[in-house]
């Protein structure tokens, strides 16, 4: 194998990552669609053992922005 045919491997890769990621942010979009804006935010600011994850947290913080939370959103993320 040379090195274009790693290349193009890696790229490969990345595009499946991507892909996944993307997959995994629309499920959970379909979701949090239909949780209450206080579910949302409760998972927005999460910490601890029980937190959320990172992405969990930008897919509540763009469907509570979608929802006109916008500033309230935006003040969590610049606390943390």
């Amino acid at each position: 194998m040379g090195f274009g045919d790693f290349l193009k491997d890696v790229a490969k890769g990345a595009a499946n990552s991507v892909t996944e990621k993307a997959k995994e942010m629309n499920g959970l979009k379909s979701e949090y669609q239909n949780k209450s804006d206080d579910e949302l935010f409760r998972i927005l600011e999460s910490s601890g053992w029980s937190h959320n994850s990172s992405t969990e947290k930008i897919v509540a913080g763009s469907v509570l922005t979608n929802r006109g939370h916008g500033d309230r959103v935006k003040k969590y993320s610049q606390k943390n």
